[in-house]
């Protein structure tokens, strides 16, 4: 996990991303979260589904099998990474629940 969270967050803090990033708190990240997911990954949606100060629950539908139990804690780690890039302290992104074809994450944070 720790591999895939330093990796990307390396990634989003690289000059391109670090602009996008610099101007975006993590409310503002996870509003926009669902039509980014959307535009480069087909076939699966992304969706808030609870949003409060500090804490967001995301909603990942995927076709039957797509995703494991392992795969979904790796988009946890990458969740997080961007949550973190985004200006937020003690971010946490944890797999809620799952099920064959849908995901729930929770994601709390501090400013």
């Amino acid at each position: 996990w720790g591999w895939l969270h330093a990796t990307t967050y390396k990634l989003l803090r690289a000059p391109l991303y670090r602009i996008l990033f610099a101007v975006l708190a993590p409310e503002r990240l996870l509003a926009g979260v669902a039509h980014r997911w959307q535009a480069f990954r087909r076939g699966t949606e992304l969706t808030i589904i609870d949003k409060r100060d500090g804490f967001a629950r995301l909603r990942l539908v995927f076709p039957a099998a797509l995703h494991t139990d392992l795969t979904l804690y790796l988009l946890s780690a990458a969740f997080q990474a961007a949550v973190d890039c985004s200006g937020a302290r003690d971010a946490r992104v944890e797999v809620e629940a799952r099920s064959a074809t849908e995901a729930l994450f929770a994601c709390s944070w501090s400013r």
